[in-house]
Formats: C-alpha cells, structure tokens, sequence
C-alpha cells in the first residue's frame, strides 16, 4: 500500500469511528473521561472551512468532521502571539498575572544544549523560521498550572503528557525541564520556541536534550501521542496537551503522502514557499489535518467514547498569509479581530453536537473548563491564593440554551520591546488601546473593524459602551496583584 493510499485509509477509518461516535448515547462515562488538547500554531479563525470566513481555504475533512460532530465556538479570544496564549490555557490567568505578554526566544545559552541535526540532501525547501529576538521572560515556575490541578486531588489524579511544541520556558523556570516541573508526567518535542526546520529539529525528553531528529516535525509529535496513549493501563484517565508546529513559519511543502489535493503537485523547491506562500500554507494546514486524523484514528472504540476532543489556534494567522476579510495588517501580533480570533472545536461524551456557539470565551476558560469535563473541582483543587480569570465553558457544549458565564473578553501584549496594546469587548463594541490611542468599534455591525467610532461623535449606546469597556479594562488590571 502507498503512503498516500495508507493514509487516505486512516482518514476514512477515522471518519467513520467518529460518525459511529455521534450515535453513542451522550450520558456520562462510568469512568473519569481523558482529554486530548490539540493545539494548532497560527491558525486564526478564518484558516477552518467549517466557519465559512474566508472564501479559499484548505481541504481539511478531519477538522470539517469534528466540527459536524461536535461543537464549534466563533467567538474565542486568544493572546496575540504564541507563548502568552499558552500561559493564559496553562494557568487560567491572564498575562498581565503571569507576566507572559510576547513570544518567548531561545536564550542563547541553550542554543548548543539545543542542537538540531543537519537537514538531509534533496529536503524541501524552506522559509525563514521567524525565530524572536526580544528578551522576554518565561512562565513563572511557581504558576499553578492545569497539570498540577488536575493531580490536586487524590481520589481523582490524572496522568498527563505534553507533545510537540511548548514555548513557555527560559533559563529561571527549569528550561528543558519546565514541561515536567510544570506538572507534566511525559515530555517530548521542544521546551523553547519555533523550530528552525520541520525536517531537522530539536527534541527534549523528559528534560534532557537529545541529538535532535531528522523526519517530518508533527508527524515524530504525533508517533509520540500514539506511543504515550497505547501504553497507558486505563486504570486512570488522561490528558494531553499535543501542541503541532504546523502552520507556523517556516513555510514549505510537507511531505506528500501527507497530502491528498493538489496541493501534492506543488514544487517543494520553488521561489514561491518565500515569496507566495500561501499554497504552501494550505498544505501545512493539510499535512496538520492529515496528522490528526491519523492520531484520532489510533484510539480504540473505548477511548473515542470517553475522549473529549479539543482543538484551538493559538493566536491570529501570520500577515503574509492572513486572507481576507481580515486586514493582514492587523494580524497575528495585534489586537485587532484578525490577531486574536481563533478557532475551538469541542467533540465528545455528553457533547450536544452539529452547533456553533457565539457565545465570548477568552483562552484562560481552558483552564476551568478541563477541569470541569474532568469532573474536579476547582475549588478544592486550586490553592486559595491563586487568582484566577478562568470561567467554565463547559455548559454551553452539553446545553445548547445554556447561558454564558462570561460578559467580556480581554487580551493584551506586552515586553521588553514589545508595544503595549490592550483589548476588551462585550458581545457587541470593542476597546482597542495601542500605545494609549483608543479605538472603539461595533462588532456587530463592524465585525472586521473597518471604522473606529472614536473619529466621530459617539451616540448615546457608543457612549454607554465605551464607558463600561474602559471602567471594566481599568478594573481588571487594578487586580493585577497575583
């Protein structure tokens, strides 16, 4: 059987598991349910067909599958970059909290402790990888993480792994080590930033550094998922936090029985993968799609029936690949709509699936929402003194008339050269401060931002709004005191 031949069949046996899943009945499994958090790198809201935003998009029948089946969210706030998102999931706080407000750069002395291996002769071409230069800190290594919560309590202790990309470490929090200082069991992929190639790279296990790989970056991430899952004993339940590296730059062409449109005929040496990446992109998004098929497809009968299935961008898709209608000028970096609207796709047990919910949900909910589909509570499980921002989204996947805990959503960016710019919003007007300028907008009316109010005279129900986002903005970070 040919490459693309064995993964057109995995995608079609992961299909039908999953449709045979949405005919199970949606009462609770006698057993504490595992949980699966796939996170997508640079993936804004507009990249998933099922949204139906942007008008030429990648063919991704899993994602589109997952979607039918379960629940999508269209209003989910994120951070503007990558490492501050996954602060805000890891620890339900928000950035200003955690002091986690830009990218997160490889300091340079790891860079020998790091060593990726040299890519092999006739290997695709790729673009630049867009590593950082900023110095920004890492996650604080006394944070409260998700992973500490979820082994708080003893009559419900989960076993936990983190895979693939985790960029939340420097050298004061444990560096390679920072995944399993955070709480994690199991550790494989890369404890820093983004990967200088897909096809060579740096892997760390379990805090030691090894020789790097030589393969295809998400597919090593996703043999290591399946790995860790099969050798479970399902005496206790699980959660993994699997981050892909795909679409983030560098750009290129993956491998192509990861591949099954056109896009396979592309030529992984042109000019184009630097100059007019988008098609590239799309196969990115592909060769992702193609991956979590194959990972979803590996659990049996019994897993799929008691697995919630979680995915999420981290942040707004890169500008020279943003489409349309949002503005690649006010892309991934900023707080316009296009930086911080991502995806999120919930699928599994007690799930009423096939809806969208518009309801406003900000990244830190990750926290508090996995801890009530793993049946803990909160607050028991939590120390006292930790001030959380994190509200429980976890209703509106079993109830479609379920009300939403939360009436605004807040993101910032921040940092040692970095320009400050925060953003609130309630369900319809939006603050913008970048560097003090306020803009306002009716998302509404004016979900792309195209005209900021604050050029005119408000009306009366501008005005009320303005005034209870900035009160509220200004409430928020006077309780910064963690």
């Amino acid at each position: 059987m040919t490459g693309i031949s064995l993964m057109r069949g995995l995608r079609a046996a992961f299909l039908i598991s999953l449709a045979s899943l949405a005919l199970l009945p949606i009462a609770r499994a006698a057993t504490a349910p595992n949980i699966l958090l796939l996170i997508g790198d640079d993936m804004g809201i507009e990249t998933l067909p099922c949204y139906g935003i942007a008008k030429d998009t990648a063919d991704l029948p899993t994602l589109d599958s997952l979607c039918r089946q379960g629940v999508r969210f269209s209003n989910v706030w994120s951070q503007p970059v990558c490492s501050p998102t996954r602060a805000t999931m890891m620890t339900g706080r928000y950035g200003f909290r955690t002091g986690v407000g830009a990218a997160i750069p490889a300091p340079s002395q790891v860079a020998s402790r790091r060593p990726a291996p040299p890519k092999p002769p006739g290997t695709h071409r790729e673009s630049p990888s867009g590593e950082h230069e900023e110095t920004v800190p890492g996650l604080r290594p006394d944070e409260f993480t998700l992973a500490n919560a979820l082994k708080a309590l003893p009559a419900q202790v989960y076993e936990t792994a983190a895979i693939g990309k985790w960029h939340m470490a420097d050298m004061n929090n444990g560096a390679f080590d920072h995944p399993n200082r955070a709480g994690f069991d199991y550790f494989s992929g890369d404890a820093f930033g983004p990967l200088p190639s897909y096809f060579a790279f740096p892997t760390q296990v379990n805090g030691k550094p090894t020789e790097g790989k030589v393969g295809y970056a998400d597919s090593t991430r996703v043999d290591d998922a399946i790995a860790w899952i099969r050798s479970r004993d399902g005496r206790k339940p699980w959660f993994m936090w699997l981050g892909f590296s795909n679409p983030h730059t560098p750009f290129h062409l993956p491998p192509t029985n990861l591949l099954h449109s056109a896009a396979k005929n592309l030529d992984p040496f042109s000019n184009d993968v630097v100059d007019k990446p988008m098609p590239y992109f799309k196969a990115m998004l592909e060769g992702l799609d193609t991956e979590i098929g194959r990972l979803l497809a590996s659990l049996t009968a019994e897993q799929k029936a008691n697995t919630y299935i979680i995915f999420i961008g981290d942040n707004g898709t890169t500008r020279q690949v943003a489409q349309e209608p949002f503005d690649p000028r006010r892309s991934k970096g900023t707080v316009y709509q296009g930086g911080l609207n991502v995806p999120l796709v919930i699928n599994g047990p007690g799930i009423s699936g096939g809806r969208e919910v518009k309801a406003l949900v900000n990244t830190v909910d990750m926290y508090a929402t996995v801890l009530e589909l793993a049946s803990i509570d909160i607050t028991r499980a939590v120390p006292r003194n930790v001030v959380l921002d994190s509200l429980s989204f976890a209703p509106l996947l079993r109830k479609a008339d379920a009300v939403s805990p939360r009436t605004f959503a807040y993101s910032d960016s921040f940092g040692q050269g970095i320009k400050t710019a925060q953003a609130i919003r309630n369900e319809n007007y939006k603050l913008v401060v970048n560097e003090g300028v306020e803009e306002l907008y009716a998302l509404s009316v004016d979900p792309y931002e195209k005209k900021n109010l604050l050029g005119n005279e408000l009306s009366a129900e501008a005005r009320r709004n303005y005034e209870t986002l900035k009160a509220k903005m200004a409430e928020l970070r006077g309780t910064s005191k963690s």
